[in-house]
């Protein structure tokens, strides 16, 4: 097993940690983002590691592009950011479990 970019063990529960360009730290009111990724699975951590990568580069971005964005709307996609990952397995598991009462045809 190697390392995960941006990602710490702590407690046996992996987390995810980047920081934020100095540029945006101002503007954002964070050194760096940091979220739990709710497992000590090793695929599953890497898995949604590089979600929230990807979903913090689009933070940056959206701060470093939209300079006219205020406090709270700031804060409302830095909110999403920490949201975004698990609200998506969540809906995926909810979709896979309606679809388990089911049955499957047989010929």
């Amino acid at each position: 097993m190697g390392s995960i970019p941006n990602v710490l063990r702590r407690g046996g529960v992996f987390h995810f940690r980047r920081a934020v360009p100095t540029h945006l730290r101002q503007q954002l009111n964070k050194c760096e983002l940091t979220r739990s990724l709710d497992t000590a699975n090793f695929k599953l951590a890497k898995i949604r590691s590089r979600k929230l990568y990807i979903i913090s580069k689009d933070v940056f971005e959206a701060a470093r592009t939209r300079p006219m964005l205020n406090e709270v709307q700031l804060a409302e996609i830095v909110k999403d950011f920490y949201e975004t990952v698990f609200s998506e397995e969540n809906k995926f598991r909810l979709k896979s479990s309606s679809l388990s009462g089911f049955k499957t045809c047989s010929s």
